[in-house]
Parts: structure tokens; sequence; C-alpha cells
């Protein structure tokens, strides 16, 4: 598959800004193996998105990774209020 550049911004600035984290790295990571290689490095500029997030990405679509509800992975993220203040 061959995009340019210009290409590839315009469909990262159109996309993106409608998905949530781990939905750009699906859509990143799809694209990246897509383009085969230099993917990795063309998505990162086109997309803004760091190459390492891209890596990881790319690296998720090639294991395989399984739709899921969650956001991020289990424990990450902040406390329950009724932690930070018992008795609430």
């Amino acid at each position: 598959m061959e995009a340019s550049g210009d290409e590839l911004s315009k469909f990262f600035g159109t996309v993106l800004p409608h998905l949530n984290e781990v939905q750009r790295r699906v859509v990143a990571g799809t694209m990246a193996v897509a383009l085969g290689r230099g993917g990795k490095t063309a998505v990162a500029e086109a997309s803004g998105l760091s190459r390492n997030t891209v890596v990881k990405a790319h690296g998720e679509v090639e294991a395989g990774m399984e739709p899921s509800g969650r956001l991020r992975q289990p424990g990450v993220g902040d406390r329950p209020a009724m932690y930070k203040q018992p008795g609430l």
C-alpha cells in the first residue's frame, strides 16, 4: 500500500479526533501494518502520535488484540472516592 504523507495526515486528522485511546492505537497499528516497511515512522509523523505509541500499536495488532470494553488495564486510573475519603 502506498500513501503520501499529506494523504495520511488528512486521514488521521479526520479520524483520530473521534476515537478514544484504544481505538487510536488500533487504527494507527493497522495502518502501520498495511504500509509495511517504514509504516511505523510514516504513521507517527502523519498522525502526531509518538513513535513509541505506534510501535506499541503495531505490536498489539500483530498479536491479534481482542475487543474489550475497557479503555485501560485493570487497576490503572484514579482510586475510587470511597478510599480517598472514608465515610463518604
